[in-house]
């Protein structure tokens, strides 16, 4: 998923897409939810910067979110809810 951040860094948008689908595949044989949730709020992050797509962005942060209360995992629960409220108000990243 480094790799999908640094493309994305470097506006290779594409190259993020296919970085980012292979690790979700990764973690979704390996079973690995936070793993998946935090792939989502790249995936965010990219239809952000990519389109502006802020409908789909807040679909896949609200996922994220849910994932992270599910598992108690307050760090990311509270990055998705910062992400979701930057994008609520139109504003990417």
């Amino acid at each position: 998923m480094l790799e999908a951040r640094s493309a994305a860094a470097l506006q290779d948008y594409a190259l993020a897409h296919a970085r980012l689908t292979e690790a979700c595949v990764e973690f979704d044989r390996l079973q690995q939810p936070h793993h998946r949730a935090t792939a989502k709020l790249v995936e965010a992050q990219l239809l952000l910067a990519e389109f502006g797509d802020n409908a789909q962005a807040l679909n896949l942060l609200n996922a994220a979110k849910t994932t992270f209360t599910e598992l108690g995992l307050k760090r990311l629960e509270k990055e998705a809810e910062r992400l979701i409220n930057i994008s609520s108000q139109g504003t990417p990243q």
